[in-house]
């Protein structure tokens, strides 16, 4: 009857320690998986945080703009291309085919506006290379390069020092 008592008293305290293992185990899943859902909810801020993304990816935000600037420019006026081939007489309507060729003629425009665009972009910044290469840097006041000294009392010795030697050894010279 003592062993049976045992036996069940070493059961309750396997459970109980397979319960403590337990609990530690998916306290340990639980910190996992809040770090991880942080490092998402993290990650989603900073796709939507416009600052963050310009500081990272200056030239793709740079050339976004411009295209979107271009296109919503683009389509509160009316293209030339539009205006000439609604006054033009057609014997045969043909709307797929104008539809096509304004597009086309659109597409075109907007390539040869962003050519020039980016060819604006490329010229500027190799100047700016340019100018950093071939011209000498600019003079800089930089303490460390050019020590300016600061009197101290060891230095305000020496200078005494210095001139009494100096009348000292001038007095017996004349």
């Amino acid at each position: 009857m003592a062993d049976k008592a045992d036996g069940v008293r070493q059961e309750i305290k396997k459970g109980r320690q397979d319960i403590a293992d337990t609990r530690s185990a998916i306290t340990e899943k639980l910190a996992i998986l809040e770090d991880r859902v942080q490092e998402t909810v993290d990650g989603v801020k900073h796709t939507f945080d416009l600052h963050y993304q310009v500081k990272q990816r200056p030239w793709l935000m740079f050339g976004g703009s411009l295209l979107v600037g271009y296109r919503l420019g683009r389509r509160g006026g009316v293209s030339s291309t539009t205006a000439d081939t609604s006054s033009e007489p057609s014997s045969h309507p043909q709307p797929q085919q104008s539809i096509v060729s304004e597009v086309r003629t659109q597409v075109k425009d907007d390539l040869a506006t962003i050519k020039g665009a980016a060819f604006g972009a490329v010229i500027s910044t190799l100047w700016a290379m340019a100018k950093q290469v071939l011209l000498p840097p600019a003079p800089r006041n930089n303490p460390e390069q050019n020590p300016v000294p600061i009197p101290t009392s060891k230095t305000m010795e020496d200078a005494r020092y210095r001139k009494e030697v100096g009348e000292i050894s001038s007095f017996g010279k004349s």
